[in-house]
Parts: structure tokens; sequence; C-alpha cells
């Protein structure tokens, strides 16, 4: 059916007082759609009833508040007896609220019919949760099965169910084999028309031979932050919470680190990337990395140390680089004590250098 565009004035929801919206699980989960991606055997399923249980119950998830009411919970890939089994050692009486399902049509064949019927009838619902998402996607119509439209097409017809309905649904999905190590995000299995509609993404994943898994959460509602857990007694547990500011820290190289210490001490420094390496005795990035590292993670690392950096023109096919203390950064950094000592930095060079301008010869 052909929607028609109706647009509303800039003013006419400037002013609009909407009321705020509830969170299923606080800081967590909102309402909309949710894509949980997880590894393979990690535990996927047992934190998915136990999350079923909480907001069922009204108890906390991850030792969080969360809003009481029903819920739909679809297990497409297990029986009623190993969810009867998996309930038998969480609760020791169900929730009279939580609905259970180990069928479902596929997106485009019935499942937006089946689920808005019942959602009419259980006016309770509030969260549905489908584990797994793979189990419910349209067959294979031979235009590609990871192509970025059958991927946004399908999401985006999850998301119009919670939107439309107000719910909250969390599809449950895998990750790839191969980690990334810059963003997690991109392990969800798909292309990003998965990850780009769904209001909130989060990965569950756990390093081989650990004991703990880390749940990295990012969202348009949610604020970005990590959570370290520890799977006991069948049950997943919250050790530890970052911030997304202690999440971008961690992404810092700690060689970087390294190289400003070693400014620190010399005063001044001038070479090759490599020629840095060896210097600091640290190679753990790749030398024509450092440049770019450096850079990004200046005003983390460096500035607030007092040091420059300069990246020079290439000579003889090496592209070298300058780093030093700023002698007039140090001194007009707050908090200074005068004749403080730090002001005789080995090395370092007068203010006409801070410019910008490359050193001459």
């Amino acid at each position: 059916m052909t929607q028609h565009t109706q647009p509303i004035t800039a003013e006419s929801i400037f002013y609009k007082i909407f009321e705020p919206q509830p969170m299923i699980v606080e800081g967590l989960i909102s309402k909309g759609l949710t894509v949980l991606g997880g590894s393979p055997k990690i535990g996927k399923s047992w934190l998915a009833l136990d999350l079923a249980i909480s907001v069922a119950n009204g108890v906390p998830f991850l030792g969080k508040s969360v809003q009481k009411t029903g819920v739909l919970y679809y297990c497409l890939e297990d029986t009623y007896l190993r969810v009867r089994n998996r309930m038998h050692e969480l609760v020791d009486e169900p929730p009279d609220n939580l609905y259970v399902s180990t069928s479902s049509e596929r997106i485009g064949s019935g499942f937006t019919r089946d689920i808005v019927s019942f959602l009419r009838d259980h006016r309770d619902i509030d969260l549905i949760i489908v584990d797994t998402l793979q189990k419910i996607r349209g067959a294979d119509d031979g235009s590609g099965s990871g192509s970025y439209s059958k991927d946004y097409d399908e999401i985006s017809k999850l998301k119009e169910i919670a939107d439309l309905n107000n719910k909250s649904i969390i599809a449950i999905h895998h990750l790839r084999q191969k980690p990334d190590l810059n963003d997690p995000f991109n392990e969800i299995t798909g292309t990003n028309g998965i990850t780009g509609v769904s209001d909130t993404n989060i990965v569950l994943k756990r390093r081989e031979g650990s004991t703990t898994a880390e749940m990295y959460v990012r969202g348009r509602d949610v604020e970005e932050r990590k959570l370290i857990l520890e799977f006991v007694d069948l049950r997943w547990h919250m050790l530890e919470e970052k911030s997304a500011a202690e999440i971008e820290k961690e992404k810092i190289p700690e060689v970087l680190y390294k190289v400003a210490n070693f400014i620190k001490q010399e005063g001044s420094w001038f070479g090759s990337a490599s020629q840095l390496q060896a210097a600091i005795n640290d190679a753990s990035i790749p030398a024509n990395q450092m440049a770019k590292q450096i850079t990004r993670h200046y005003y983390e690392v460096f500035f607030p140390e007092c040091i420059r950096f300069e990246k020079l023109p290439r000579k003889n096919n090496v592209r070298g680089m300058r780093l030093y203390v700023d002698r007039k950064m140090l001194k007009d950094r707050p908090g200074r004590k005068e004749n403080n000592a730090a002001d005789d930095v080995p090395g370092s060079d007068d203010s006409d250098a801070c410019d910008g301008s490359s050193p001459g010869g």
C-alpha cells in the first residue's frame, strides 16, 4: 500500500510535549529494535531467557532495573523440553505473563500478521525476543542473501512492527568469525543494512580461554557503553561497566604512552617511524601506522604533556617525523608553579618553533 507523504511544520513538533519512553532495561534496552549479536555457543539463549524472565517478573537484569511487562519469546532454535529445562534452572515458578513459541512464520510470509494479531490479544506485552533472527528471515530469492537491500528491507519490517506498536523487539543474531579490532559492531553478520536500521546494537563476545565476556552497547536512545560479564550458575552477571569515554580511551595503543614518556625524557626527537620504534624498543603497531595513531590520539596522549608533533616532507623515500616538548606550552600550562623544574626539559625547543613550521636543516 502506497504511503502518501504528509509533511508537518517544524513548529508543530518544536513545542510539542512528548512523554518520555520508559526503558525496558535501564540504559540497555529501549523501545524500538535491538540487534544482539553474539559468538557461537557463548550463552546467548541463556541470556535471552534470563532477560525474558527478569522483565516478566520485574526484577533486575544484569544489575539494572527493568520495566515489568509481558514478554513474547520466540526460541526458534530450541524445543519446549529444552526451554522448560532452562527455566527449571533459573526460577522456581514461571511468570504468568511470559509467552513462548518454538516456531514462527518468516518475514514476508506471515510473521507480521501473526505477531500483530498476538499483540492485539495480549496488550500487556511490550517486549518481543526473537532467537534467532536467521530463523525468521525470508527465503533466498536469488538476489544474494547478503545484499544490503535484502538486509535493509527485512530489518525495516521488524523495526516497523516495533515502532507502530510502541514495542521493544530484540533480535538475537550471530557474529562473524573474524574479529574487528577497531569496531566490534562490524562483527555483526550481514551488511550494515542490519546495524543501520536497528535502534540499538549489542555485541556479546568472549576471548578464547577467558572466563568473562564483553558486551558492547551502542544505540540512538542509549549511551554507548561496555559491560564486563561473567557466566556463573547458568546466568550472566555484570562485573564492571565502562562509559563511552572509557571505551574510547581503551582504543589508544599503549605504545603511544611509551612514545610520550620517551619524548618527555629526551625533550626532542627526529627520525622515521621505524627508528622511533627502535628507540623505545616497541614495534607493537606497524611502522606505517605510527604517525596515523599519533595524530589520531594526539589530544589524549601528547597534548596534555605539551608535546608537539610534525610530519615532515618525504626525503630519500623516507618521511620523517618530529616530536618535541614545547617550552611555551609547558610554561603556560594551567597550575604551573614558578621556577618549575619541568621547564628545563633537555633538548626542548624555544617557543618560536611552535608555529607548526618544519625545522630547518
